[in-house]
């Protein structure tokens, strides 16, 4: 019905196209579809539609207060508040409360992965049908998404409750509160608008909730299973200690360290099991248990054998035979067989056809050591040793030989002949290795008869080796106690890794941090507020607003823009006796009352037919439409329609 037409009947004060409110009965303007038709069809119209909705907001907003009247105080209804279970005290803080101790927690745990290598895991999966892979990036995934997911829930409650703190504070904007919607938009959408709103809780809210999507590629890659050295402290028995075997004169020591030292050469072959260049230690009983890469690290007993060799101080021309071994008989021990050696090479050069000859003088020594001696799980060799301190305790060795060290070449002529044969055995075997070596050096034997000191370095080598293994079985006798020892072995170890734990753990302590102190004021800030159900539902919506009245200034095809443009000059707010939303007129500056003034004047001395359309703007923007009703009993701009009293 068009109430401005000149045929529409008489209003309840009397004059045709006037409308009132049923309380004050005051000129309002009807907003309904037949009315804005109406005006459309009048040429002489100098206001626009804009100009008429934003007129009329001041009239609605004394409607909607007024109304809430009717409305039973919260008191009288008993109704108890809305809290829900994600926003109540235990889960709000407790939330971010885990979130800090698991960040602190792997922190500690990176810690004891780097000072224990890891932490022990079975050699065989236990889940045959899952692989390591997937268990490693499985697991501590299940782990973080329920903490990540709650934060996210206290942030999606954060954003959806933010316009109601807004509203129960008062005198908000449309722009804040009614049209602003932090939950639609994302994440993303929420720290812009929260940045642009100066709504910091939001903000922090956001951010942290966006920092949760980085928690579960982080977790997924934190662990990892490398085989690594591990210690374990056991207990070994030794077989041998420091003692003068008793079967030394049978010479099986010496012919089986001279045999060994010739395979060595001929077949390119390392120090046996407890020797190591000079060194010999006191045998001790493997585990039986197979290891990875294993070591076993004895705290035992030694002796270092040095062969003490040099050149002479003159080159000898004439020999019998290509090589061997003679007593030095430059020392003061009665028995040949601890007196320094002389080994001889001779050789033809076939270029000049000279002979060449070379000997290498040495003097053997022993010493004893209390050592740390390192060796090889897999093949028993000594890997170490490193001395801890001198053997000082009494024993057979140097008591018996009166500090005399075998030379393990010369013995003494023996009737019994197969000791004779090792003797000899001994007395070429070794020689003729070192001869053997140097033929097998780069160049052949002429390169070696070309250096003045290369016999040296293979002697020194050859002799050595045979010093060793036949101290091995003649300074040490059988015995059978425990020794302290430690194992180290490749391991499977589950390792933390350190930039993915560290930047998880800092992630997740600055969301926990940040989380107490943020949930502690959104709790103080929600305390004015009363929400009797849950917010976001079309029904829950309309209780609050039903009694509001400024809805009439909407329309169901209104955008976004549209709706805030037409709110923007109300100011919103939660009734506290009643819970309900209503809407007050917005704050009007002195400047603004100052030129509303001035134009109700206007309008009283009937200047309103002046008014053109560039003033359009300053007219739809005062608040003097009340005036220009008063003043003229209809719309100032429907001028040529007529009233019955009108002449």
């Amino acid at each position: 019905m068009d109430y401005l037409s000149p045929t529409a009947p008489d209003g309840p004060n009397g004059r045709r196209g006037s409308a009132t409110t049923s309380r004050s009965q005051s000129p309002t303007l009807p907003l309904s579809a037949t009315y804005v038709d109406s005006r459309h069809s009048n040429t002489g119209s100098v206001y626009s539609h804009e100009f008429v909705e934003r007129a009329s907001t001041s009239s609605f907003a004394r409607e909607a207060r007024d109304s809430t009247h009717l409305i039973p105080s919260i008191s009288d209804s008993n109704t108890k508040g809305f809290h829900p279970l994600a926003l109540r005290l235990p889960i709000a803080i407790g939330t971010p409360i885990l979130m800090l101790a698991l960040g602190i927690g792997l922190e500690i745990a990176l810690f004891i992965s780097k000072r224990d290598n890891g932490f022990a895991v079975p050699k065989e999966n236990a889940l045959s049908f899952a692989s390591a892979q997937f268990l490693l990036a499985f697991v501590p995934t299940v782990l973080i998404i329920p903490v990540a997911f709650l934060w996210r829930e206290l942030d999606w409650y954060v954003r959806q409750y933010q316009p109601y703190v807004l509203l129960s504070r008062g005198s908000a904007t449309a722009e804040e509160t009614l049209t602003n919607d932090y939950v639609s938009i994302g994440i993303l959408g929420a720290i812009v608008n929260s940045l642009r709103f100066k709504h910091r809780v939001v903000f922090w809210s956001a951010l942290t909730a966006a920092a949760t999507y980085t928690l579960q590629p982080l977790a997924g890659s934190i662990f990892q299973v490398q085989q690594r050295a591990q210690p374990t402290s056991s207990t070994v028995t030794s077989v041998r200690s420091i003692g003068l075997a008793s079967d030394i004169g049978e010479l099986n020591a010496f012919v089986a360290a001279a045999g060994f030292v010739e395979a060595a050469v001929f077949n390119n072959l390392t120090d046996p099991s407890f020797i190591k260049g000079g060194w010999a230690i006191a045998e001790f009983i493997f585990p039986t248990q197979k290891y990875l890469n294993g070591t076993m690290v004895v705290n035992t007993t030694a002796i270092q054998t040095d062969p003490g060799c040099k050149p002479p101080d003159e080159t000898p021309v004439l020999a019998a035979q290509q090589y061997g071994v003679e007593d030095a008989s430059c020392s003061d021990a009665h028995n040949i067989t601890f007196r320094p050696v002389m080994f001889w090479f001779f050789h033809k050069n076939e270029a000049t056809d000279a002979d060449e000859a070379r000997t290498i003088f040495c003097r053997p020594t022993i010493k004893f050591f209390n050592i740390e001696a390192t060796s090889s799980l897999d093949d028993g060799s000594l890997t170490d040793v490193e001395i801890k301190s001198d053997y000082t305790e009494p024993n057979s060795v140097t008591d018996a030989l009166n500090d005399q060290v075998f030379n393990g070449l010369l013995f003494q002529s023996s009737d019994n002949p197969f000791i004779q044969a090792r003797a000899l055995a001994v007395q070429s075997g070794v020689p003729g290795a070192i001869f053997r070596n140097a033929t097998q050096q780069p160049g052949g034997l002429q390169s070696v008869f070309d250096q003045s000191n290369s016999f040296l370095d293979l002697t020194t080598v050859a002799y050595r080796q045979h010093l060793s293994l036949s101290a091995k079985s003649i300074y040490f006798v059988s015995s059978a106690n425990n020794l302290p020892a430690q194992m180290n072995s490749l391991l499977p170890r589950l390792v933390i890794n350190p930039i993915p734990g560290h930047v998880l753990a800092l992630i997740m302590f600055l969301i926990g941090c940040i989380g107490i102190f943020l949930h502690i004021i959104h709790r103080r800030q929600r305390k004015g507020l009363f929400l009797a159900a849950p917010p976001g539902t079309i029904a829950a919506i309309m209780s609050i607003t039903s009694h509001s009245g400024f809805g009439q200034l909407l329309m169901p095809y209104d955008k976004e823009d549209t709706m805030r443009d037409k709110l923007s000059e109300l100011r919103f707010r939660l009734d506290r006796r009643t819970g309900a939303l209503v809407a007050d007129d917005a704050p009007v500056s002195l400047k603004s009352m100052k030129q509303n003034r001035d134009e109700a004047m206007q309008a009283l001395l009937g200047g309103h037919e002046k008014v053109n359309t560039s003033s359009k703007a300053d007219i739809g923007d005062s608040s003097t439409r009340a005036a220009f009703e008063a003043a003229s009993g209809y719309p100032p701009w429907q001028a040529q329609y007529k009233t019955p009293y009108d002449p």
